[in-house]
């Protein structure tokens, strides 16, 4: 006797749930497992003549964390992006020993190996922080207290007010005004043509201008500084480095957009907040949360304009304004990060997969979107996804708010990572439909022309 599909399918779906059920009931979490490099990675990235990535990769919950071992000295990396950013930097130091002396480049990266990338396995940078206990520091906003929220929202806020009251932003690619005010105009132009001509260099090599590596961008400015100075063997136009561009691409999302790294080398810091306070109140966006995003210090200027530049994409998608609201009040810089992934996802999913029609909130921790065909859209730009306890009530939290929406039909979870076995079943069990690994998917929606 043939037993019908769909009674295969339903027997299927009450076998998940009784397991995750069962799983919850006895508090059944998982601990965090170490993984192999080679499995993590493709075998492109694992070594060169000039590094070699550990064969062993821990996580923290969320992200991996590597070890990279190179000329330099041997540092901790956290993210996958973030590896290949420092690579990226490696490798173009030793080109760059060709041309111009180079000096403590350990220390710089050493001290930049600290912070973190958040992505598909792309998308950002963040040299910033401390390599100790839960590194990425993301399971704070996995978290659904309202003390937690509370606590953000106050930093966010006096993090905004020491920015007004001081009148300086971060150090943005070393740009130094201090004393420009006893500048003469001819030096404040040389600057300005300085400035304009490490962008190029920064742009030809690959590399992120705004790179908090500090040593780095040292390095950059004696660098630019021989061929600014018409030593022509230091504008020898290297271009990507060699072997690591095709790799890239298939690790990024929006960085990997021509157009968008074209703007980033042809436009200043200064120039590129007008551009993007024009295009955030062009969209409806009150001018008070519009300064507050510009004027807050967790984002670059190229995050900031990634985010500006994925909103705006999505022109016919309501409520925007809720997604630059919760992206100003954030308490750290790696959740900032996250939400600048988040939005170049979301205008990703809307260009090629599935048209959103609004911004949502949840919880006070999570921003998502509404889609015309009642899909609950969550992106996650995350490495690796373990069912902690933490992950577990958050999910449980956002699930039944999620079920009381009338017109969803379906929780979907857009991942550029994966999932564990346990977490897959479990957010199966709660309703979810898992996407995992979507980096090249979703790259491929945001290519130019298309």
């Amino acid at each position: 006797m043939r037993v019908p599909h769909q009674i295969v399918r339903l027997s299927f779906n009450l076998f998940l749930f009784a397991l995750a059920s069962q799983a919850q009931s006895q508090n059944v979490y998982e601990s965090l497992q170490d993984r192999q490099a080679n499995v993590v990675l493709p075998k492109e990235i694992l070594q060169s003549g000039n590094y070699t990535v550990g064969d062993i990769v821990r996580s923290d919950g969320f992200l991996n964390i590597y070890t990279l071992d190179s000329k330099f000295g041997s540092i901790e990396v956290t993210s996958t992006f973030f590896l290949l950013k420092r690579i990226k930097e490696i490798e173009a130091m030793i080109e760059m020993e060709n041309t111009s002396q180079v000096v403590e480049f350990a220390k710089g990266i050493q001290d930049s190996a600290t912070g973190m990338v958040i992505s598909a396995k792309g998308l950002l940078i963040n040299p910033i922080g401390t390599v100790s206990g839960t590194v990425s520091g993301l399971h704070l906003m996995f978290r659904s207290t309202s003390a937690d929220v509370s606590e953000g929202v106050e930093y966010a806020a006096e993090g905004v007010t020491n920015f007004a009251l001081s009148g300086n932003e971060e150090d943005e690619g070393g740009e130094d005004d201090a004393s420009i005010e006893d500048m003469t105009t001819d030096t404040v132009m040389s600057l300005i043509g300085f400035e304009d001509a490490k962008r190029e260099r920064a742009f030809d090599l690959g590399l992120d201008y705004y790179s908090r590596n500090q040593t780095l961008q040292e390095n950059l400015d004696r660098f630019t500084q021989a061929s600014f100075a018409g030593n022509k063997a230091a504008s020898f136009g290297m271009g990507a480095v060699p072997g690591l561009s095709d790799v890239m691409t298939a690790f990024s999302l929006i960085d990997s957009a021509q157009s968008f790294n074209t703007t980033l080398r042809d436009y200043s810091a200064s120039t590129l907040s007008i551009l993007n306070r024009d295009a955030l109140v062009g969209m409806g966006i009150g001018e008070d949360i519009v300064d507050l995003f510009l004027a807050n210090q967790l984002y670059t200027p190229r995050e900031r304009t990634a985010i500006v530049v994925a909103l705006n994409s999505m022109t016919d998608v309501k409520d925007r304004a809720e997604f630059v609201k919760f992206s100003v009040l954030t308490e750290n810089v790696n959740v900032a990060l996250f939400n600048h992934s988040q939005a170049v996802m979301y205008a990703a999913i809307h260009k090629k997969e599935t048209k959103l029609d609004r911004f949502v909130v949840f919880s006070g921790r999570i921003s998502a979107a509404l889609s015309n065909n009642g899909n609950f859209v969550f992106c996650a730009p995350l490495d690796h996804l373990y069912w902690t306890e933490d992950l577990a009530e958050f999910m449980d939290n956002i699930s039944q708010e999620v079920d009381t929406i009338p017109e969803v039909k379906n929780k979907q979870l857009w991942l550029t990572g994966s999932v564990s076995k346990l977490a897959h079943q479990s957010l199966q069990a709660l309703g979810w439909t898992i996407l995992e690994n979507t980096t090249d998917q979703l790259s491929a929606a945001l290519q130019d022309n298309e």
